[in-house]
C-alpha cells in the first residue's frame, strides 16, 4: 500500500512536470509569435492584405458591396476606408465580419492580426480614375477590383487579381480597371481622444477638422459667400465686388500711381480728396484664386515616397491617381506694432482635376488589361473655397505678410525658421469728428515709418513638398487690369509667385 502511494505521487509529479513543460513551451511559442509580430516590416503585412482582400472581393460580392458604401461616407472627406475603424463591421448575412473575411481568405491570418499593432493607420482608398472608375460609378454588384498598395522608391507596383496572383506594372501606367489602393492615411493621427474610436480599443483624431467628414464644408466659413466663375480665367467679375472693393476696381487706374494705396481706400476710405479715416473692419482678406506654374507642380506635388508622380527625364514617376484629394497648408506670418507677431495656418484640399487639365492615352498590352499614361499636364486656376485670413489694420499689423506653402505627406514634424520683414505704419491719432482712431493721410502720412525684421518658428512636415513662399505689401495694387467680354467686366488681380504657383490676396466686404 505504501509503495502504490509512492508510486502515485511520482505519477502525478510527473503529469505536473509535462503540464509545466506545456506552459513554458506554449509560453516560448507566444513569445516567439509575438516577436514575428513586432518584426514584420510594412511590406510584408502590405502583401499580405493586398492579396487577401483581392481574393475576398472576388468571392464575397457583400464585401464589394460593404466597401462601396464606406468609402462613399467620405470619413475623412476622400474615398477612404480606414481598416482598423471598420474591421468588426457585420459584411455578411451570415455575421461575418470585415475581419473575418479577411482572415478567411488570408493565407497567413497571423500577419493580419499583426496590423493592429503595425500598421494602424492602414487604409483603403477608392481612385478615380480616367477610364471613369470611381467609388460612385462602381457597380459593386458586378465589377470585381483589383488590389494594390503604394510602395516605395520603387518604379513599379503590384497589381493582385481575384486568385492572389500579381503583376509587377510600370509606375508610368494608371490602371483602366477598377482596383483598390492600400495605403496609410494621412488625415488621421493616433490619439488618446475619443474622436474616432476603433473596435480594438485605438483612438484617432482628424489631423485638421477640415479632414472632418461629418462637417459640412460647402457651406462658406466666413460671413458672406461669393462667386468664383471659372469663364473669366482668375479675373474676378464686378458684379462679385462689394463696397469700397468694388470702387476700387473700377477706379484702379487713379489708385494705381506713386501716391495712393488701393487697400488705403478699402479700409480707411482714405484717398486725395478724403486723406484721414477709422479702420473699417468689415473687410478680409481672401486668397482668390491659385495656380501652378507648369506641369512640374504636379510632380512636386505627387513624389513624395508615399505619393505618386509622373514620368519624366528617365525617372519613373506615377500621376496622382494612387493619392485621393491632395492636402495643402497654408502658413501666413506677419509682424504686429505691439510684441510679437502672428501667424495663421490654413488647410485646405483640392483633387488632381482642379489643378490639372491632363490628357491621357491607353495601350491593352498587359495580360490584356488596359492601362493609360498621361500625354500632357496644363495647370488650371483653382478657386479654393473662401480662404479668409482676416483683416489688415495698419494700426496692429506691418506692411508685409509672408505666405507658405506646402503640400502635406505622411512624415515627421519639423521646425523651421522664416524671416518677415515689414514696415509698421505711424500716422495714427484720435480723431474727435470720428470719435475713434484714424488713419492721417495717404500711405505712410507725413510720419516716418519705422522697420521691423522678425523671425518666426513654423512646424511643417519633412516629406511634405514645400511650394514656396511669397510677401504680400500693403501697398501692393490689387488690381490691375480690366477686361471687358461684350457682357462683363471683369478684373486682373495682381499675382505673388513662389517659385512653384502664383496667388493673389483680396480684401471683400464680410458684413
Amino acid at each position: 500500500m505504501k509503495n502504490r502511494n509512492i508510486y502515485l505521487i511520482m505519477a502525478i509529479c510527473l503529469i505536473l512536470y509535462s503540464c509545466q513543460q506545456d506552459a513554458i513551451v506554449e509560453d516560448e511559442i507566444s513569445i516567439e509569435q509575438s516577436e514575428q509580430h513586432s518584426s514584420h516590416e510594412k511590406k510584408q503585412l502590405y502583401q499580405e492584405f493586398a492579396k487577401s482582400l483581392a481574393i475576398a472581393v472576388s468571392e464575397e460580392p457583400a464585401l464589394r458591396t460593404f466597401l462601396k458604401d464606406e468609402g462613399m461616407k467620405m470619413f475623412d472627406n476622400d474615398y477612404d476606408i480606414l481598416y482598423l475603424l471598420v474591421k468588426d463591421k457585420i459584411v455578411t448575412k451570415d455575421g461575418l465580419s470585415f475581419y473575418q473575411l479577411i482572415t478567411k481568405y488570408a493565407s497567413n491570418p497571423l500577419l493580419i492580426d499583426a496590423i493592429d499593432q503595425e500598421l494602424r493607420l492602414l487604409n483603403i482608398y477608392i481612385p478615380e480614375l480616367p477610364s471613369g472608375f470611381s467609388c460612385e460609378t462602381w457597380n459593386s454588384n458586378n465589377e470585381v477590383p483589383m488590389v494594390t498598395y503604394i510602395s516605395k522608391n520603387t518604379d513599379s507596383y503590384l497589381v493582385y487579381d481575384a486568385r492572389g496572383d500579381y503583376e509587377s506594372i510600370s509606375n508610368e501606367l494608371i490602371p483602366g480597371f477598377p482596383i483598390l489602393v492600400l495605403k496609410e492615411n494621412e488625415r488621421v493621427t493616433i490619439t488618446n481622444n475619443t474622436q474616432l474610436k476603433a473596435g480594438s480599443g485605438i483612438n484617432f483624431e482628424f489631423s485638421d477638422e477640415i479632414f472632418n467628414g461629418s462637417n459640412d464644408f460647402n457651406r462658406p466659413n466666413s460671413k458672406q459667400s461669393f462667386n468664383k466663375s471659372q469663364s473669366f480665367n482668375g479675373r474676378i467679375p464686378l458684379m462679385d465686388l462689394l463696397g469700397r472693393t468694388s470702387s476700387v476696381a473700377s477706379r484702379y487706374r487713379e489708385f494705381n500711381n506713386a501716391r495712393k494705396w488701393q487697400r488705403d481706400f478699402i479700409y480707411y476710405g482714405i484717398d486725395e480728396e478724403d486723406e484721414r479715416g477709422p479702420f473699417d473692419n468689415s473687410y478680409s482678406e481672401f486668397i482668390y484664386s491659385m495656380r501652378f506654374l507648369n506641369a512640374d507642380g504636379l510632380i512636386q506635388i505627387s513624389d513624395a515616397s508615399d505619393d505618386s508622380s509622373i514620368v519624366e527625364g528617365g525617372r519613373n514617376r506615377i500621376p496622382g491617381w494612387t493619392d485621393g484629394i491632395f492636402e495643402f497648408h497654408l502658413t501666413a506670418v506677419r509682424s504686429a506694432q505691439n510684441g510679437t507677431g502672428e501667424t495663421l495656418r490654413k488647410v485646405f484640399t483640392a483633387r488632381g482635376s482642379d489643378l490639372f487639365t491632363i490628357n491621357y492615352d491607353y495601350r491593352i498590352d498587359i495580360l490584356g488589361s488596359r492601362y493609360y499614361y498621361i500625354t500632357s499636364i496644363t495647370p488650371k486656376t483653382f478657386y479654393p473655397d473662401n480662404l479668409e485670413f482676416t483683416e489688415w489694420d495698419l494700426s496692429v499689423y506691418g506692411t508685409s505678410w509672408k505666405f507658405i506653402f506646402e503640400e502635406f505627406d505622411l512624415s515627421q514634424d519639423i521646425t523651421e525658421s522664416f524671416t518677415v520683414s515689414s514696415k509698421l505704419a505711424t500716422n495714427f491719432g484720435f480723431d474727435i469728428g470720428f470719435g475713434k482712431k484714424v488713419k492721417i493721410g495717404l500711405k505712410f502720412g507725413a510720419t516716418q515709418e519705422n522697420s521691423k525684421s522678425e523671425a518666426f518658428e513654423i512646424v511643417t512636415r519633412e516629406k511634405s513638398d514645400f511650394l514656396g513662399e511669397c510677401t504680400v505689401d500693403f501697398g501692393d495694387p490689387i488690381f490691375i487690369r480690366e477686361v471687358w467680354d461684350g457682357e462683363f467686366m471683369s478684373y486682373e488681380t495682381r499675382k505673388y509667385s513662389t517659385g512653384s504657383l502664383e496667388m493673389d490676396l483680396v480684401p471683400f466686404k464680410t458684413f
